[in-house]
């Protein structure tokens, strides 16, 4: 989708509260800031079936990051926030969508990245979630969909 809007980037971790987020991505995604290798606007959602306040939620990325200066971790957990839901619920992932939309307004492109740190057995549940919520329909900005490959069995992505 072409637009003369400037974008604003969404990264929606599925399954924030899990060791994958606190070892791999959190760090990932804040040397990437670090780096200035993120979009001017960009922000992170963990989404957690936990109830996990933001506060919580940037305790447990602060664990896996050892090298930000405080100055440099403000800036990151200024951008991430928590949302409580299971990732296999399309009524909570509704709620979620409707949440980041408001936040993009009309002012902005609405760009979303929903990367998917769970159980392979989950994928196909959680695909067809935000598919009924109308999480990935690309009508107000792109949305791309990552899968963590953990070298497990292939899953049958198309059983639904």
């Amino acid at each position: 989708m072409v637009s003369d809007r400037a974008s604003k980037t969404t990264v929606v971790i599925l399954g924030a509260s899990g060791d994958l987020t606190k070892r791999k991505l959190g760090p990932a995604l804040f040397h990437l800031m670090k780096s200035d290798l993120l979009p001017d606007l960009c922000s992170f959602i963990g989404v957690a079936r936990s109830e996990l306040s933001d506060e919580q939620f940037h305790s447990l990325l602060r664990e896996g990051i050892d090298s930000a200066s405080d100055s440099e971790w403000a800036k990151f957990s200024d951008q991430v926030t928590c949302f409580q839901a299971s990732s296999t619920d399309s009524a909570s992932l509704k709620a979620l969508d409707a949440q980041i939309s408001e936040a993009c307004g009309d002012e902005y492109e609405d760009d979303r990245i929903y990367y998917l740190a769970l159980k392979p057995s989950l994928y196909p549940d959680t695909l067809l979630a935000l598919s009924e919520a109308g999480s990935i329909n690309e009508t107000t900005g792109s949305r791309r969909v990552v899968i963590e490959n953990r070298s497990a069995p292939t899953t049958n992505l198309r059983g639904h």
